[in-house]
């Protein structure tokens, strides 16, 4: 067990900072130790998944949301006071709900799947 509250984007899981989560029903922000991780991996594995998951002390999850997508932004900030006069590196990653495009085009990709799995044809033919 861990005395730090986790974060987890997909596969990969950061420690909180103290109310590092700031999430509303329109999207917000998470700060996270960044560790040993590298900018970019954490970048990459922020657009390719929407499940982000808070894991409590005990090694429960406290909520899981997949309705946000990574909105673009995550700021790297150097030396940011986590408590009690210790300073690391943090994110911070910004969350929103996806635009109606980014809706049609998950839709499309789950009707593809489903089309494929069914072994259906879903070809529109023009009158």
């Amino acid at each position: 067990m861990s005395d730090i509250e986790k974060i987890q984007f997909g596969e990969q899981t950061f420690d909180l900072v103290a109310d590092g989560t700031n999430l509303n029903n329109n999207g917000g922000s998470i700060t996270f130790r960044i560790g040993s991780s590298d900018f970019n991996v954490i970048k990459a594995n922020l657009k390719l998944n929407k499940d982000i998951t808070q894991i409590n002390v005990s090694g429960k999850i406290d909520w899981s949301r997949s309705d946000l997508v990574y909105a673009g932004r995550l700021s790297n900030i150097e030396n940011y006071d986590i408590g009690a006069g210790i300073k690391e590196d943090v994110l911070i990653a910004e969350f929103r709900l996806p635009d109606t495009r980014e809706k049609v085009k998950d839709n499309e990709a789950k009707i593809a799947y489903l089309s494929m799995m069914l072994d259906v044809d879903m070809e529109v033919m023009a009158l």
